[in-house]
Parts: structure tokens; sequence; C-alpha cells
């Protein structure tokens, strides 16, 4: 078994012995976590990220299902251009961006939900970086 198998494997154990039993992880050959599964709340993937992160990993994608949540498009109708934006690069997550962005990770869901709630992050996107005064409302 190779060591990015037994990385994994000891996460999804770790997620499982804390309660979160519908998540597993895999672990590529450049030590990213792709984490995969239902949770029952942001608090709950915001924990799950956070857990992930503290294993010793370079970076987590996260798709994290909020059990019973819709994304939402409605959105979709502001000016890019008039706000700050940020370009995804390859091992980012909510709260890691959260982090560097404003100081705090644990704005990641106040920055999610600022960007339509997309279920997934991939290098090259550009999301809205909206004042810190706005995410903490």
């Amino acid at each position: 078994m190779d060591m990015s198998t037994m990385m994994a494997e000891s996460i999804t154990t770790a997620l499982s012995d804390n309660g979160f039993v519908g998540v597993e992880v895999s672990v590529d050959d450049s030590n990213v976590a792709h984490v995969n599964g239902v949770v029952e709340s942001e608090e709950d993937a915001a924990t799950v990220i956070g857990l992930v992160e503290a294993c010793g990993v370079s970076g987590v994608i996260p798709n994290l299902h909020i059990d019973g949540f819709e994304e939402n498009d409605e959105d979709e109708d502001l000016e890019m251009e008039d706000l700050a934006t940020y370009e995804v690069a390859k091992g980012d997550s909510w709260w890691k961006i959260a982090d560097e962005q404003y100081g705090n990770g644990a704005l990641h869901a106040a920055l999610k939900a600022a960007n339509g709630n997309p279920k997934m992050l991939h290098p090259g996107d550009v999301i809205v970086l909206p004042d810190a005064a706005e995410l903490v409302d």
C-alpha cells in the first residue's frame, strides 16, 4: 500500500471516529486531499475541512454536500468588475482562501455563500472577495 492510500485511509478513519461516516478522502500524488461526501451542516463541512487540513496534506479539494441543501444561482447578476476577485489555485479550499484573504478561515462558509455556494472549487475559477464586513454581518 502506497503512502497516499495509507494517508487517505487514516484521514477517513479519523473523520469516521469523529462522527463523519458519510465522508471519504483520497490523497493524490501531490499530497492534496480530495474530500467527498455528505454532511449535515456548513459547520460540519468546516470541521471536516479543518480536520483534513490538520493531517498534514498540502491542500484540500472539498466536494461536500450539505444534506438537503440546494445551490443558489440567484446572485449571478453581480457585476464582477466592481468587486475584488481571487483566482483559485491548485490545493485551495474555501477555508484556506478565507484564512489567507481575511485572516480568518472560519469565514469560509460566508465566502462560499457570497459566491453562490458552488459544490467545488477548480484551479482557474475566479471567485468574488466581498469586504470582510459583509462576511461577518
